[in-house]
Formats: structure tokens, C-alpha cells, sequence
């Protein structure tokens, strides 16, 4: 059975690990045989690079309330 909820979006952004200042932005280069695939980012201060395995910036859904009237 379906559940119906309300969700909120949120910006989720990567902050460099190295200056500590930056923002990690993807450069559309992928590693295709990592398990899981990674992204190339790199940082928009000091150039620094790293992969990850989601594409940042990004959103994601947060739960807030239910909604009763879906729900019946």
C-alpha cells in the first residue's frame, strides 16, 4: 500500500577536506570501474581533487509531516 508524506529539498554541498574552504564542484570526468562508479570533483579554492560516489552539489528529500488525507 502506498503511504503518502510531505517532503522538504535541501541543497547538499561538499566542502573541501584540504582547505577547508572551498566547494568540491563536479568536473564530469567519472572512474567507470570503481564498484560503486565515482565522480571526479575538484575544489573551487585550492584545485585540490577527490572522488565520490554522489555528484555534488545535490539535493535530498527530507520527511516532514504526513499527510492524512492521502493516507486513507
Amino acid at each position: 500500500m502506498e503511504n503518502f508524506y510531505d517532503v522538504r529539498s535541501i541543497g547538499v554541498k561538499y566542502i573541501c577536506d584540504s582547505c577547508k574552504q572551498g566547494e568540491m564542484v563536479i568536473t564530469g570526468k567519472s572512474d567507470w570501474i570503481a564498484d560503486p562508479p565515482k565522480f571526479e570533483h575538484t575544489c573551487d579554492n585550492c584545485k585540490e581533487i577527490n572522488f565520490f560516489i554522489e555528484k555534488y552539489p545535490t539535493i535530498r528529500f527530507v520527511k516532514k509531516i504526513n499527510i492524512d488525507k492521502f493516507n486513507q
